[in-house]
């Protein structure tokens, strides 16, 4: 979703500018390694998203609507296409390092200019061999253009799957391929 309706339930400040929390959004807020969506509130830029003690607080690039106001929500979509593809693109990075050499991701980090992918392995140990051969994996996984399903799981259908660790969304899980046919299932 990159355009939505919604009411001004709160305004406050972040990091010195004017915020406002909304009765729902489609802003996603920065975390797990992840930048905040940019776009627009009502013709307002949106210069940040952040999730401040439960209430996502939409910073903004000009005065804020008054509390319970109306306002139009315009993700920026191509900055949240860019977002989208980089995120993915470590899933199948990661569970390439994982299965052709048993490196785990330990954390990540989304950019506008780079994206980079913490392994709990150093790189002298992974050596231009396993390099190639990760990167060759991924690539496979991009170019057979497989089914990427994201929806919440039963507790059955979680037990099937592949999962390289824990969900931290709870059944809401995301299967690159069919459930099962590819070695790649990620929370």
């Amino acid at each position: 979703m990159l355009a939505f309706d919604a009411r001004v339930v709160g305004v406050h400040e972040l990091a010195g500018r004017p915020a406002v929390v909304l009765d729902r959004t489609a802003f996603y807020p920065e975390g797990g390694g992840q930048p905040a969506d940019r776009g627009l509130l009502s013709g307002v830029p949106v210069l940040d998203v952040q999730d401040v003690n439960g209430e996502v607080l939409h910073a903004l690039g000009g005065s804020a609507p008054g509390e319970g106001r109306e306002v139009r929500g315009e993700v920026d979509g191509a900055r949240r296409r860019d977002h989208v593809q980089q995120h993915h693109g470590q899933h199948l990075l990661s569970a390439a390092f994982e299965a052709v050499k048993g490196a785990h991701t330990v954390s990540f980090h989304l950019g506008e200019e780079i994206c980079t992918i913490d392994l709990d392995q150093p790189l002298a140990a992974l050596g231009p061999g396993v390099l190639r051969d990760a990167e060759a994996l991924a690539n496979d996984l991009v170019w057979r253009d497989l089914p990427v399903s994201a929806r919440d799981r039963t507790p059955e259908e979680l037990q099937a799957l592949p999962m390289r660790k824990e969900s931290a969304k709870g059944s809401r899980v995301v299967v690159v391929g069919e459930p099962g046919a590819v070695a790649d299932a990620t929370p």
